[in-house]
């Protein structure tokens, strides 16, 4: 599995996508971080750039709609809400323990109140 976080400075998860100084991609298996490696595309081209390197998942802190829905159509999973260094995210995601607060979607029922298609 390709894992991908926007991160700031400090390799920490970024508060949204526009403001991420880079994307930190995991390559995972099982319960291991085979391979680290740091891209900085456009924010503008960041979920093609993201789809073209096959990435399947983006742990981040919070996601405006417009990046939501350009996840989800390109058919990224979204673990939003984490906080902290993404390598300890990725490691925390990949063994079932990490513990993210709500955002304003997807499948949250943050801001959306449950009413988004993603959490029907």
């Amino acid at each position: 599995m390709r894992i991908a976080c926007p991160v700031d400075e400090n390799q920490m998860i970024a508060e949204t996508l526009a403001v991420a100084k880079a994307f930190m991609l995991f390559d995972t298996e099982e319960d291991e971080i085979l391979s680290m490696e740091t891209i900085t595309p456009l924010y503008e081209k960041a979920v093609s750039v993201l789809s073209s390197r096959l990435v399947d998942t983006v742990i981040c802190r919070n996601l405006d709609i417009k990046d939501m829905i350009d996840l989800s159509r390109a058919e990224i999973e979204i673990v939003g809400g984490a906080k902290g260094k993404a390598k300890s995210c990725v490691l925390q995601y990949i063994n079932g323990t990490l513990e993210c607060d709500d955002i304003t979607c997807p499948g949250a029922s943050g801001g959306c109140n449950g009413d988004c298609y993603h959490c029907r």
